[in-house]
């Protein structure tokens, strides 16, 4: 794929200075949502724009072919002009380059992927799968398993571009052929997190003529979640990050000459602090396994569940009654769990459906192992009046086991996407309430 790119690049090593208003979006887009612009905003402002974007001409101004979100961020931050890399394009062409662009930034969602193999076999490849394949350096098995899950349940998709599913979980979902199974199977695996061996395993008993409630029985309740499988690779990564570390430092020791005694010292002290950050890293022992399992369905399943219902009664039964607190940055307060039903009850009234989603969950068990806090995003989608709005929120919750049943004790509100002065000033609000 890389080397597709060049090719399409080695035909020009301009770059020109193209003013912002010349420059039209993509007719066709490939992302639905692109992402956090404001975040890249504010790198462009810090550090400029590193890759110039790609275009072509079009009529009597520039269309993009590439870079769609740093030309949005440039336009965030009012820049009248945009380095620019000008490429005389076919559509199809400019199709091609596009989706070799995102595909190799992995920007895409596999429903995404999938919809933009289709656009581009339909359009330009005269039914050919295996044009495409040889065009963005894929496998055609891969480009046709990506287009088959454009037969998948329309729920069931939205549940892959959320990404509660994976490409590889979508796959052995589509191997089975009703429509209806498939809806149960997905909700299963998310329900479950059960591994795409054991959802392999599921689908051939269902299209041997098994039942879906067998094998819904059938599966492994020891199955790791999605949030410790995240949590090990993680911490994988981060351990092989602090061994090469202390190489590359150990690198540098041998390059000083004897005069730098004062650098020496001080690379010596980084060397050992480092050694010591390893050997508090590898003794560290996670959480239990099914501590971690209820506090996550805890806050998936149930907490999820009835904040996208309205149920009130039920949000009740799983907060702390007599010790409950939360705390909101927007409006500032702090509220016990009479106040929080109430609110909550109200702020139901005002919206007519809400379709919520939770994004980053991590859990940390206390030593004790009857209590724990869980940090998450949650992505708020409401619709009131036929016009639907979002935003984001960044919550934490304190929940304690009490008489075999885990209960939020304390929650804190935040919204994510306040900047940075906003921020401040409810840091420093905080502090004084806190205090």
């Amino acid at each position: 794929m890389r080397t597709s790119l060049r090719s399409y690049l080695r035909a020009t090593t301009l770059v020109e200075l193209i003013p912002t208003k010349s420059i039209l979006v993509p007719r066709a887009s490939l992302r639905e949502d692109l992402g956090d612009i404001e975040g890249l905003a504010k790198s462009i402002r810090k550090d400029g724009l590193l890759e110039p974007i790609i275009v072509r001409p079009l009529d009597t101004k520039f269309e993009i072919v590439a870079g769609h979100r740093r030309f949005e961020a440039c336009r965030v931050n009012r820049l009248h002009e945009i380095p620019s890399i000008v490429m005389n394009l076919s559509d199809k062409d400019a199709y091609a380059l596009s989706l070799i662009e995102n595909l190799q930034r992995k920007t895409l969602s596999p429903i995404e992927e999938a919809e933009s193999f289709k656009h581009y076999v339909n359009k330009f490849g005269y039914g050919s799968v295996s044009e495409l394949a040889r065009s963005i350096g894929m496998s055609e098995e891969y480009v046709s398993h990506r287009i088959m899950l454009l037969n998948l349940p329309l729920v069931v998709q939205e549940q892959i571009r959320r990404r509660l599913l994976t490409a590889s979980d979508a796959w052995e979902i589509s191997r089975v052929k009703d429509s209806q199974k498939q809806k149960e199977m997905a909700e299963m695996v998310i329900t479950e997190g059960v591994t795409v061996r054991q959802l392999r395993a599921a689908a051939n008993r269902i299209n041997s003529g098994g039942l879906i409630e067998e094998v819904s029985q059938n599966f492994s309740q020891s199955a790791p979640t999605n949030v410790e499988l995240k949590e090990g690779k993680i911490r994988k990564a981060a351990l092989s990050t602090l061994r090469v570390a202390l190489i590359r430092i150990g690198d540098l020791l041998e390059s000083l000459d004897a005069e730098s005694s004062k650098t020496r010292r001080e690379l010596m002290r980084m060397r050992q602090e480092v050694h010591d950050l390893i050997d508090e890293f590898l003794s560290f022992e996670p959480a239990s396994q099914p501590q971690t399992e209820e506090v996550a369905s805890l806050v998936k399943d149930r907490f999820l569940k009835y904040f996208n219902s309205g149920q009130v009664s039920q949000l009740a039964k799983i907060r702390a009654k007599d010790q409950f607190t939360i705390f909101d940055d927007y409006p500032l307060s702090l509220m016990n769990l009479k106040q929080s039903l109430k609110n909550d009850l109200l702020a139901f009234r005002r919206t007519h459906a809400r379709n919520c989603t939770i994004e980053d969950l991590e859990i940390r068990p206390f030593a004790n192992g009857n209590a724990a806090v869980a940090t998450f995003l949650f992505l708020q989608n409401h619709e009131k009046n036929g016009k639907e709005f979002s935003w984001r929120s960044r919550v934490t919750f304190v929940v304690e086991r009490k008489d075999a049943e885990w209960r939020v004790v304390h929650e804190h509100w935040s919204q994510a996407d306040l900047d940075e002065k906003i921020s401040r000033r409810i840091r420093h609000l905080n502090s004084k309430l806190l205090a």
